[in-house]
């Protein structure tokens, strides 16, 4: 993962090691910059190996196409107590809206069931991000706060990714830092103002980051939260769907704010989640 490298804002043909770039050639520096955000969540001679460490060090399985969480590493996956500590399937795997998208069926509680059940995996997977949407939301000032029965904005599928990653308390708390400078943006642009606070206080200093590792660095969850939202729109670029949903609104600064936030978050990095 060569995430130390400051080659945003080379052309895709001029960076060393970077197959990912031909997936979707682009033009403008800002959207380089987003190319190189998804092939920093995994470079082709890294991927492997920061799995395996991740799988070691990792208390609970994480299953399925969305990483849902199953339980203790040293148990079944998903374990068949619905109450096991972390232990989202169990959880959910008769949840009513998961019933429902299933045609009335459960997901299943089968030990290694969910590998033949994508189905399954979609489903838990999207109700369980949009849980930690909901849990990250609750934990929000007022005033920056998103409805979510009702909000499809790029900036509550953040709080979805961040709450999954970070986990729900840490990711509010990063953004309510900046809930001041949030609150005066509609929902809509709340992301993108939240990257440019967070890449505004690094540059100045006012942002002290030394010591703190993976998620106890805002620099390294909005990196990882970005990186997903980047690689969906990658994905919705080659598929006919809606890229200008995933725009932050940066105008002409995404670029050096993408910057900044790679090498910052980078700073934090330890097998990425």
């Amino acid at each position: 993962m060569r995430i130390g490298k400051s080659n945003a804002l080379l052309p895709p043909h001029r960076r060393e090691g970077t197959p990912w770039a031909a997936y979707a050639p682009r033009s403008s520096a800002a959207s380089q910059a987003r190319q190189r955000l998804v092939s920093l969540a995994g470079h082709p001679q890294a991927t492997g190996q920061l799995m395996w460490l991740t799988v070691r060090q990792q208390r609970f399985h994480e299953i399925g196409l969305f990483g849902t969480e199953a339980g203790p590493r040293n148990g079944l996956a998903p374990n068949p107590n619905p109450n096991a500590q972390d232990n989202s399937w169990g959880k959910l795997a008769s949840h009513p809206l998961v019933v429902q998208l299933l045609g009335g069926r459960s997901a299943t509680m089968g030990h290694n069931r969910w590998k033949i059940q994508s189905p399954g995996q979609v489903t838990v997977g999207l109700v369980n991000i949009r849980r930690h949407g909901a849990a990250v939301a609750a934990r929000l000032a007022p005033s920056i706060r998103p409805n979510v029965n009702t909000s499809s904005s790029i900036f509550f599928v953040a709080c979805c990714f961040m709450g999954w990653s970070a986990r729900d308390g840490r990711a509010a708390k990063h953004l309510n830092r900046f809930k001041d400078i949030l609150s005066r943006v509609p929902e809509e642009k709340r992301w993108g103002a939240f990257l440019r606070a967070s890449a505004g206080g690094i540059n100045a200093g006012r942002i002290d980051l030394r010591g703190l590792r993976k998620h106890q660095s805002v620099a390294y969850s909005a990196l990882r939260t970005w990186q997903k939202l980047a690689a969906g729109e990658l994905l919705a670029g080659k598929t006919g769907g809606d890229m200008k949903w995933f725009d932050p609104a940066l105008g002409g600064d995404e670029a050096s704010i993408a910057e900044t936030i790679t090498c910052a978050g980078n700073a934090a990095r330890r097998p990425a989640r």
